[in-house]
């Protein structure tokens, strides 16, 4: 293994040296306007202030806006963020997001969902560019929702969080949020980046990036190595490969089309599992005149997983297999009209298939339509908008939503929006036959669920005053036929319980969120966010599971200077949640500290280290999760 590391650590030192030829080349290719030395792009990032956010163009409403004149509540972290605070992941970067709750698997190692307004993980719709992305599993929690783990940061241009039900515009799943992960597209000028790191439970990484443009053809290209023992080498060592890329070419001035494949593929060593995911997303933007804009994207996104069971009962082991295809089509046209409208209507297609060996094969259909009003009466910014799906199982279903916006002054805004969601049970959820489920218990399926519907409500205010920027929103969501996981009986087979699905009658989140972001100096900013959740299930009376009242984020950034190096402390607080839905089991509070250090030399070479968990502080979630762990590395960047 010592020796696949030096040879990696040689590959990467020799392509960095071949390539500073390749680069300078390159860099004479491109005009004098267009070149600008990383020095000049340092002093203009440096420049950039926090309360600067505000101003951000983000997509959230399916059209650009500036992040201000969103009615609902979004998070934005941007490429810049990512890099001072030496993120790994996707996951590693919703973590410094005020309201974004991250739970690791202990059962899947390398998994790490998140999740949105007290609400488990998979009442988060997550989206790559646009497209609908899936975990692959069935059932219940983190089996079925996304790993975010497996976006390496290098790939990421911006994250999105979009807080509240969005169903609106994105259809099924879309409860408690968005989740859109906006990739890098190919660089004007040439860009290299390659690094290697190393960490506890032997973790090595290996990343390498490159893109350029050459007249009307860009690229940018990705590939990530990871390799690891895991939280315990016997049960959790595992590798995985992550290859995405970004092809463009623009016909016209008007018109560009977008090639957007990826792969990824996991091998979970001990367990005899391996998992591929294979993604297609292709975009065509058009606009018509100065004023239209037309854009189809046709995608697809293929999960595969292969796996030996364990001998047991008298059953010799067995190779199983599971597929979950899905193919989307959608187009989107907005124009403005009179003035003080913007337009946007879409359609939307969406095919999932499914195969598992303990469930007939099944596959359904949905036709969408939606149509967006955005009406600027300045100072007040209206959005109306509705949505109609069609489900050949489900019938027809529909999400109307309607949000505010009104600027008292250049300094303080208010907003406030309403709307509607809705989630369809899964294939596991329906369908399971009948099996032992990892040890704990035995689980079927529930064919008579119905799909869940949920109504939210958002309001808060923004202030903004010279380098200090305060958002506060109050929500709430009303669940009905939530599903849930029951015991049907105790001592069903060898000892376990039986569980199944059922649909609860209400349940409901709600709460506060506050965000404070400063900057003390050019070089010096600091960042306050808190949550606070109550969550109940109505026909109970008692909490939802794994959704602690109070959650609380401390960070302090200073920016690297002539002798110092970059420096990220983050602190954060995680409240007492209940482990059972019968609120028996409490699961203690903990606090957590993590710094990052990061140095450049040379200009071109940074050496990176970061600890989290500092103080090895031994805390659970659905088991112990590890104490202190490091990560450290070299990096060049062209």
């Amino acid at each position: 293994m010592k020796k696949v590391f030096q040879m990696r650590m040689l590959l990467v030192v020799l392509v960095s040296l071949l390539a500073l030829p390749v680069i300078g080349m390159a860099e004479e290719y491109v005009t004098g306007e267009e070149v600008i030395t990383k020095k000049e792009d340092e002093k203009a990032m440096e420049e950039k202030e926090a309360v600067e956010l505000e101003g951000m163009i983000i997509t959230a409403t399916k059209t650009e806006h500036t992040l201000g004149d969103v009615p609902t509540s979004v998070s934005v972290i941007t490429k810049e963020e990512i890099k001072a605070a030496n993120i790994e992941s996707a996951a590693d970067a919703l973590g410094w997001i005020t309201g974004v709750r991250l739970k690791r698997s202990s059962w899947q190692p390398n998994k790490t969902t998140a999740s949105l307004l007290g609400l488990p993980s998979e009442y988060a719709l997550v989206l790559v560019n646009g497209q609908r992305v899936f975990g692959g599993g069935t059932g219940r929690g983190t089996s079925q929702s996304v790993d975010l783990e497996q976006y390496p940061a290098e790939m990421i241009e911006r994250i999105e969080v979009v807080k509240g039900p969005a169903s609106c515009l994105y259809g099924s799943e879309a409860v408690s949020g968005v989740i859109n992960i906006i990739t890098k597209s190919s660089p004007k000028k040439p860009s290299f980046y390659a690094s290697s790191s190393l960490g506890t439970h032997d973790t090595r990484i290996y990343k390498a990036s490159h893109g350029f443009t050459i007249d009307k053809f860009g690229y940018f290209l990705s590939y990530t190595r990871r390799e690891s023992d895991g939280m315990d080498p016997e049960t959790d060592e595992f590798d995985a490969d992550n290859l995405y890329a970004s092809l463009s070419y623009d016909f016209t001035p008007s018109v560009k089309l977008t090639l957007q494949p990826s792969f990824y593929q996991q091998d979970d060593i001990v367990n005899e599992q391996q998992s591929e995911t294979r993604s297609l997303n292709t975009i065509l933007d058009w606009r018509p005149d100065e004023l239209s804009k037309l854009s189809i994207r046709v995608s697809g996104h293929d999960f595969d997983r292969e796996w030996t069971s364990a001998a047991s009962m008298g059953s010799p082991a067995q190779k199983h297999e599971e597929e979950n295809d899905k193919r989307e089509a959608e187009l989107n046209y907005s124009r403005p009209f009179f003035n003080i409208n913007l337009i946007t209507l879409g359609y939307q297609y969406f095919k999932e298939e499914y195969k598992y060996y303990l469930i007939d094969d099944k596959e359904q259909t949905m036709n969408s339509g939606f149509i967006q009003d955005e009406i600027n009466l300045d100072p007040f910014i209206v959005t109306l908008g509705a949505r109609v799906d069609h489900y050949d199982r489900w019938g027809t279903n529909f999400y109307p939503k309607a949000g505010l916006v009104y600027r008292t002054s250049d300094s303080l805004k208010f907003k406030g929006s309403i709307g509607k969601a809705f989630k369809a049970p899964n294939f596991g959820e329906l369908y399971y036959n009948e099996f032992f489920m990892g040890g704990r218990s035995w689980i079927r399926g529930n064919p008579d669920l119905d799909p869940e519907e949920a109504l939210g409500y958002q309001i808060g205010a923004e202030y903004r005053y010279n380098n200090l920027l305060m958002q506060c929103s109050l929500f709430r969501n009303d669940l009905k036929d939530m599903i849930k996981i029951y015991t049907i009986q105790e001592n069903y087979k060898m000892g376990k319980p039986l569980w199944s699905y059922h649909n609860i009658e209400k349940a409901h989140t709600q709460g506060v969120e506050f965000n404070m972001i400063i900057d003390f100096t050019e070089k010096l900013k600091g960042k306050l966010g808190y949550t606070f959740v109550n969550s109940e299930d109505e026909n109970t009376g008692k909490d939802l599971t794994y959704t602690p009242e109070h959650d609380v984020i401390v960070e302090l950034n200073c920016k690297e200077s002539k002798w110092l190096p970059h420096i990220n402390l983050k602190g954060e607080y995680v409240g007492e949640r209940y482990q059972n839905s019968e609120n028996t089991k409490e699961l203690g509070g903990y606090f957590l500290a993590h710094v990052k250090f990061s140095k450049t030399f040379f200009k071109r070479y940074n050496a990176f280290l970061s600890i989290d968990n500092i103080f090895d502080k031994k805390y659970d979630e659905e088991s112990e999760m590890p104490g202190t762990e490091f990560l450290g590395g070299v990096s060049v960047n062209f």
